[in-house]
């Protein structure tokens, strides 16, 4: 599940022992909260960049089990997460600013600095929206096809919030180590499969609105290189890009539930390019347990015994004569 496994890129540890599981914890007199930073039980990368000292800091934006906002060195912008079972209750499933919610930033006054750039659901661009389905044909989609469609513009509203947050504050802000998350691909996953890829007979995917349909996965793509090229531009030669997934996706038939017809699959993409990398390398046998440790090592940073993952040294580029010097602590 994704605030797991996200937690698990964030600790370099896994669930076992940063104690992050699911969306939700059970609570004793019934009833249900959703999962909350408090309930981390091992430090993230933001609150372990620049311990000794060094003025080092990290900006975080949109990061899943983020909320409340930790005090950190640097700023969190966090996903806030409310557990609902529709999207009618007028908030979103997976986060995005949302008005009334404390700590939703560290520092408090950062929320007043990005509240103009939040993007509503029912302020989406039209012609954003029409890179990927044609909205003159929304109606005329059932209704569980209509459900896949306005949680697919709450998920576009939440990533373009998050861009715009994203990219003013990577000029406006300059830090050590910046991190943006973005749910759109694994949204669009679970609610679109069946339209992308109807030849499953099992999914009995209406062909008309399969063709209405079909290009918001790639369409999704489409958008998020876009948002990496945006970032591409803006890096300079002492900067390293990671470009991350916590899973794939795969088909699944989930009977009574037909707004889900795709689901998580184990393997995922890791992609690393710019300062200290080798190009045109292949990792091998890279696991989301090896991602905190190879960017502390990119970084300098010292990495601690305890973690399971290893340096990814693969992907570095270093001289024949040299190797890579890491600083291992307690």
């Amino acid at each position: 599940l994704s605030p797991a496994v996200w937690t698990t890129v964030a600790t370099g540890r896994p669930p076992a022992a940063h104690g992050i599981s699911d969306f939700i914890v059970r609570l004793p007199g019934g009833g249900f909260r959703p999962v909350t930073s408090d309930m981390r039980s091992a430090p993230a990368f933001w609150n372990l960049v620049g311990q000794r000292g060094d003025g080092r800091e990290t900006g975080v934006v949109g990061w899943l089990a983020s909320w409340p906002a930790e005090e950190v060195r640097g700023y969190v912008v966090t996903s806030y997460l409310p557990y609902i079972y529709n999207w009618s209750t007028g908030r979103p499933l997976k986060g995005t600013v949302v008005e009334g919610i404390p700590r939703q930033t560290f520092p408090d006054s950062l929320l007043a600095e990005i509240e103009p750039l939040k993007v509503k659901p029912g302020e989406v661009d039209p012609a954003l929206a029409a890179r990927f389905y044609d909205p003159s044909m929304a109606a005329s989609l059932g209704k569980d096809s209509s459900e896949c469609v306005e949680g697919f513009l709450w998920s576009l509203a939440s990533d373009e919030t998050y861009r715009r947050i994203a990219l003013h504050l990577y000029a406006s802000r300059k830090v050590d180590l910046f991190a943006v998350y973005f749910g759109g691909i694994d949204v669009v996953s679970h609610r679109f499969w069946k339209f992308t890829y109807p030849d499953d007979e099992r999914y009995g995917t209406d062909p008309a609105e399969a063709a209405i349909l079909k290009g918001i996965i790639p369409g999704y793509y489409e958008y998020m290189d876009g948002i990496l090229g945006e970032f591409l531009d803006r890096m300079d030669d002492r900067t390293t890009l990671v470009v991350l997934s916590d899973h794939g996706f795969k088909p699944v038939l989930i009977p009574g539930k037909p707004t889900t017809s795709g689901h998580h699959r184990l393997e995922g993409i890791l992609a690393l390019y710019g300062r200290g990398i080798a190009p045109g390398r292949t990792l091998e046998g890279s696991t989301l347990l090896d991602i905190l440790p190879t960017i502390f090592a990119l970084m300098g940073e010292p990495i601690s015994r305890e973690l399971p993952g290893k340096v990814l040294a693969g992907a570095f580029s270093l001289p024949p004569t040299d190797r890579l010097r890491l600083e291992y602590v307690d």
